[in-house]
C-alpha cells in the first residue's frame, strides 16, 4: 500500500505522465491475461514481484532500460531450462514459454518502477554491433543451428530417440490445456509464438529507454 502511495504520488509529478500511464495499463492488462490464461496454479503470481526485483537489481549493474529487460529475458529463459533439463528432464511436456513471457512481465513492472522515480540511464545506448547482445544471440542462434543440424536439438519429438535438447516431448491439442485436480485451464504457449510475443514485447517496451539515450543524440547524464 505505501508502495502504491508512492508510485501514485511519483507518476502525477512525472514530466511523462502519460507515456507511463500507457505502460502501466498495459503491464496491468498483460498481468491479467497471463493470470487467465497461462497461469497453471494460481501460486505462479509469484513470478512478478521476483522478476521484478530482479531487474531492479539488475539496472545499476547494466544501466539501460532495453538491454536490462534483454538479460532478464535471458536469465528467465535459463532458469526455465534448467528447470526443464536438470530438475525434471523428461518429465515436462514441453519448454515453458509461458513462464519466459510472465517473467518478461514481471520484470518489465519493475523496470517501469525505476521509470517512475525517474531513475536515470546510466550511459548512452551505443552501436548495436558494439553491445554483448549482439554476440549472445549471434552465439546461441549458431549453437542451435550446429545442435539441429547434428541431431541434438528439435522442436517436436518425432523418433525413439529424441535429441538432446527438444522443445516439445508432447505436442499439446487445442487452445486449452485442462488438466485434472485443482489446476485452472491454461494455454500453452508453443515455441514460434511464443518467441513472436517475447520479442514484441521487448520491442514495446524498449520504449522506456529515454530518447536522448540513442545513439546519436547527446546523453545529459
Amino acid at each position: 500500500f505505501i508502495l502504491g502511495l508512492m508510485l501514485f504520488k511519483a507518476v502525477r509529478r512525472h514530466h511523462q505522465k502519460g507515456l507511463l500511464l500507457t505502460y502501466i495499463l498495459m503491464t496491468a492488462f498483460l498481468m491479467i491475461f497471463c493470470f487467465n490464461a497461462l497461469f497453471v496454479i494460481n501460486v505462479e503470481v509469484v513470478h512478478f514481484p521476483q522478476y521484478a526485483c530482479f531487474a531492479i537489481l539488475a539496472f545499476p549493474l547494466i544501466g539501460s532500460f532495453p538491454r536490462t529487460l534483454f538479460w532478464t529475458i535471458v536469465a528467465g529463459a535459463i532458469d526455465e531450462g534448467y528447470q526443464f533439463l536438470v530438475l525434471a528432464p523428461r518429465r515436462p511436456d514441453y519448454y515453458d514459454f509461458n513462464d519466459v513471457v510472465i517473467n518478461l512481465v514481471g520484470a518489465a513492472a519493475g523496470l517501469i518502477i525505476l521509470k517512475i522515480f525517474s531513475v536515470p540511464e546510466r550511459k548512452a545506448l551505443g552501436p548495436f554491433l558494439k553491445k554483448p547482445e549482439l554476440l549472445f544471440l549471434t552465439g546461441l542462434v549458431s549453437a542451435l543451428a550446429i545442435m539441429y543440424v547434428t541431431g541434438h536439438f528439435a522442436i517436436v519429438d518425432t523418433s525413439e530417440n529424441p535429441a538432446f535438447l527438444t522443445l516439445i516431448h508432447k505436442p499439446v491439442e487445442g487452445f486449452w490445456t485442462i488438466p485434472p485436480g485443482p489446476y485452472a485451464k491454461y494455454h500453452v504457449l508453443r515455441p514460434l509464438p511464443g518467441l513472436i510475443i517475447i520479442i514484441l514485447l521487448f520491442v514495446f517496451y524498449s520504449g522506456l529507454s529515454d530518447k536522448s539515450n540513442w545513439p546519436g543524440r547527446r546523453n545529459p547524464i
